[in-house]
């Protein structure tokens, strides 16, 4: 029970705080399904990525490209599904969805890792190391890329465009 919680809280906790620091508070029913489209990601990510890194005859030298498919994703999530959102109104709207999309892929992530550990005592160390690595990295990056897209949504400057994907 405790890995379960330790799998799961740290996305939890994070999305809390995004979600309470917006001034103009977004519905559940956009706030859940942005969230499950980032666990969809999670799919097409691990399909690319055992495409092109693990089949590989040195997968270690080619894991950077992992970053490179899933924000990929990630963006492209944000730019056709996001944008189309009546609730997105607003720039902080963009910090929300995105890092609930980069959440929703982070705790399925988190998931897979975890519960394919060996044993017990070691699913909890990657529980608890991702807790604070992977977790807050994933979050960290669906708040910038979403900070920038949503400059890019409401000035219509494409360099926005292009650091929301890029930074």
């Amino acid at each position: 029970m405790l890995v379960l919680v330790t799998t799961i809280m740290p996305s939890i906790l994070i999305l809390a705080a995004v979600i309470l620091s917006d001034r103009f508070r977004e519905p559940l029913k956009p706030i859940l399904s942005t969230f499950f489209v980032g666990v969809f990601l999670c799919f097409p990510a691990g399909f690319l990525n055992s495409v092109f890194i693990w089949n590989q005859d040195a997968p270690e030298y080619y894991t950077f490209l992992a970053g490179v498919t899933e924000e990929s994703l990630k963006f492209t999530a944000i730019l056709l599904f996001v944008r189309n959102l009546t609730e997105f109104d607003e720039p902080m709207d963009a910090i929300v969805y995105g890092t609930l999309i980069s959440l929703g892929f982070a705790t399925l992530e988190n998931f897979e890792y975890v519960f394919n550990s060996q044993g017990a005592a070691e699913s909890m160390q990657v529980a608890t190391l991702r807790a604070v690595t992977a977790i807050p990295l994933h979050a960290c990056c669906g708040v910038i890329m979403g900070y920038f897209f949503g400059l890019y949504a409401f000035s219509g400057r494409q360099s926005y465009l292009l650091k929301s994907l890029f930074l």
